[in-house]
């Protein structure tokens, strides 16, 4: 639960946004996986992209590719500010709740 609240107010601070082209990135990317553990690594772009649209055609499938694709733009975040130091709102605040 506090680990949800902290993503969504980083989510809020720092204005992400997961567009479409992050949600069809991230279904290829889980259907080029799905390939590969049958062994099938060459796998043709409009193959991928064909089957990436089946799997978002599934409306729980679509919601965690949606939620996986936040996790992934808040950890890069994450790992960008603890390099650099944290550049939105309070950063005491965040430091404190992490």
């Amino acid at each position: 639960m506090k680990y949800q609240l902290i993503k969504e107010n980083l989510v809020k601070e720092n204005g992400l946004k997961v567009e479409d082209a992050d949600i069809e990135g991230f279904a290829k990317r889980v259907a080029k996986a799905q390939f590969a553990q049958y062994g099938m690594l060459s796998v043709p772009e409009d193959v991928l992209a064909n089957y990436a649209k089946d799997i978002l055609k599934n409306k729980q499938t679509l919601q965690n590719i949606i939620d996986r694709a936040v996790e992934e733009k808040t950890g890069r975040l994450v790992e960008r500010t603890s390099r650099t130091g944290y550049q939105g709102g309070d950063s005491r605040r965040i430091q404190q709740t992490f």
